[in-house]
C-alpha cells in the first residue's frame, strides 16, 4: 500500500516541471497549501479540479516561484532563511 503524499504550496510552478505534455505524472495524492493552515487534498494524478496544483498553475509561466520556499506548516525552506 502507498501511504506517500506530495505536498505543495499555493502558486509553486515546481510541481508542473517536467509537465503533462512530456508524460510527465505524479504519484497519486496531493496536499495542497492554499493559505494559513487552510489545504486541500487532492486525490489521483495530477488532479484538474479547483483546489489542487494543476487548476491553479497549470504552467509554469502563471506560478510564483517564491511559493515553492514555503511556508510549509508555518516552515520556509531555502538557504536565505537559515541563520
Amino acid at each position: 500500500m502507498n501511504n506517500f503524499r506530495r505536498i505543495n504550496h499555493d502558486s509553486d510552478p515546481i510541481p508542473t516541471v517536467p509537465g503533462r505534455g512530456l508524460g510527465f505524472g505524479h504519484v497519486t495524492g496531493e496536499i495542497h497549501i492554499v493559505g494559513t493552515n487552510r489545504w486541500n487534498s487532492c486525490s489521483g494524478n495530477d488532479n484538474t479540479e479547483s483546489g489542487c496544483t494543476i487548476n491553479k498553475v497549470p504552467s509554469v509561466v502563471v506560478g510564483n516561484v517564491v511559493d515553492h520556499l514555503g511556508p510549509y506548516q508555518g516552515v520556509w525552506i531555502g538557504s536565505i532563511f537559515c541563520n
